[in-house]
């Protein structure tokens, strides 16, 4: 190709990333043998892992949460818990969708059904913790922050509304209460584009393509490539060019109509809507280097608080609530290695526990992933341990977190002067957008000369070079070619000849 795009350019850039840290989770997985070395004799030994292969057997992972023998000898000191909203309706449509006006409050919103199951997953959060965090809100023992999405701010206040209900011990209230059993509870955020805890694809371009980039590269888009009789015929239905991320959204889409009992046109059989359900299901396979830059910095916040909590005896928090989205649990499981990849359920929690026994502070992962059932406890991968002592758990994940530094080299920061970029890593991009300017430009030079030199070669000299460039590695050819262009030459001229159709499509 003559004209190399800037696309082309930042694909290639973000693919040696990827493969950079590809290697980089190699090298890291030298360091996984700490817990080797720690003190067994606190630790039932039933929470013991014998073999790490057993981490992943999720009969293994189980464990009865009201378990009597483990209450009595364990003290949850803080929880932190980052879940999904609750249902919604789909953040797209596509030109042909029957039901584009269906929604009640348009796209991209909590419904009343995700607004029941964020309520229900406060009630199971109060069932769970009622002893820690009491009966009444209290600011300084409750932290409670989502995103700047109004689905996830509506699923916070539905959750706060489950777990601090007004009933008649709330002394503070007067008796005649006019808000039934709803109290207000305060809900933190932050615009979209300061967002690096818990959206940081909103926050910047590079983590943006990362995570489209890992999309793209993910074995989805062989889906496309190996159904492209059905990708046609979905494309002429639906009116839509079908690419990687066109799929998602198509099957999310059908994914939320088929949730809310929904018609579909008589071309999308039920055969169609598996596969593009089955579409849905998974989730790109990453490592945690890749993750890094989608939840680094989360994981960052939930090791300090658990660190501030187990150092400070004046740090009052027992509960902090993060209100976000699939991708954000996801990539939080995964970068602990308790991720099965699979599409995180609506109102779906994972639980980051901090358990003081015996005087050690230990580390508990659950996962709830459905309204029904109880949570599952987790092994971190890095620790065969399912209550991981804390500085092992600090130790074993701390090249995973993102620094502000390893932020501020790849993402731009927004200051009242306008954006900055950091020291460092200026020259560098410098160097590097001169240099992809420099190479466009050349290329852009020789291509023109070469169509220009052929077409209308201005004196043998020229058409000489011409031929030497094309195939410079058979001096017999060029040779011959420029005798020919002597023997052609009349009047200090060359006269252009189109006797051959292969040499000019292949210029």
């Amino acid at each position: 190709m003559c004209f190399p795009s800037e696309l082309t350019n930042i694909q290639f850039v973000l693919i040696i990333c990827l493969i950079s840290n590809q290697i980089g989770d190699l090298l890291s997985a030298a360091q996984i043998h700490l817990y080797e070395h720690i003190p067994r004799s606190n630790i039932p030994t039933r929470y013991i892992r014998s073999t790490s292969s057993e981490l992943h057997d999720e009969s293994v992972n189980k464990q009865d949460v009201h378990d009597q023998e483990w209450a009595s000898s364990s003290t949850v000191v803080l929880v932190q818990v980052v879940f999904r909203h609750g249902d919604r309706s789909p953040t797209s449509t596509y030109p042909t969708d029957p039901h584009i006006n269906d929604w009640e409050n348009g796209l991209g919103q909590l419904t009343k059904t995700g607004m029941i199951q964020s309520f229900e997953l406060g009630q199971y959060i109060r069932q769970r913790y009622g002893s820690l965090i009491g009966t009444e809100f209290i600011k300084d023992e409750v932290y409670v922050r989502s995103t700047s999405y109004e689905r996830t701010l509506m699923t916070a206040e539905c959750v706060c509304a489950g777990l601090f209900p007004v009933n008649s011990s709330s002394s503070d209230l007067p008796e005649e209460w006019p808000l039934g059993k709803w109290q207000p509870i305060p809900v933190q955020t932050v615009p979209k584009r300061e967002d690096k805890l818990l959206h940081p694809a909103d926050t910047c371009n590079y983590v943006h393509l990362l995570k489209e980039g890992i999309l793209a590269m993910d074995v989805s888009s062989d889906h496309i490539i190996h159904n492209k009789d059905l990708m046609y015929k979905i494309s002429q239905h639906t009116g839509m060019e079908i690419n990687v991320n066109s799929l998602h959204d198509l099957s999310d889409v059908l994914f939320c109509q088929l949730q809310h009992n929904m018609s579909q046109p008589e071309w999308l059989t039920r055969d169609i809507q598996n596969k593009l359900l089955e579409y849905r299901l998974h989730r790109p396979q990453t490592g945690p280097s890749d993750v890094k830059y989608l939840s680094g910095t989360l994981l960052d916040t939930v090791i300090k608080n658990m660190k501030s909590k187990a150092e400070n005896s004046s740090d009052l928090h027992k509960l902090y609530l993060y209100s976000a989205h699939d991708s954000t649990v996801g990539p939080l499981m995964s970068i602990l290695g308790v991720d099965n990849f699979l599409q995180v359920p609506y109102s779906a929690a994972f639980f980051i526990e901090l358990h003081l026994i015996n005087g050690q502070y230990f580390v508990k992962l659950l996962y709830r992933n459905s309204t029904s059932h109880q949570p599952f406890t987790l092994a971190a991968e890095r620790c065969e341990l399912e209550m991981c002592p804390l500085k092992v758990f600090d130790g074993m994940h701390g090249s995973y977190i993102l620094s502000d530094s390893e932020w501020n080299a790849v993402c731009p920061q927004d200051t009242e002067d306008g954006l900055q970029f950091d020291n460092k890593i200026f020259p560098v991009l410098l160097a590097v957008i001169v240099v992809l300017i420099g190479m466009n430009m050349f290329t852009c030079y020789k291509c023109y000369s070469y169509k220009l030199q052929v077409r209308q070669g201005s004196n043998q000299d020229q058409y000489g070079l011409v031929q030497s460039a094309v195939d410079s590695d058979n001096e017999e050819e060029n040779s011959h070619a420029y005798d020919n262009g002597n023997m052609r030459r009349q009047n200090g001229t060359v006269q252009e000849y189109h006797d051959n159709d292969e040499d000019e499509d292949s210029v």
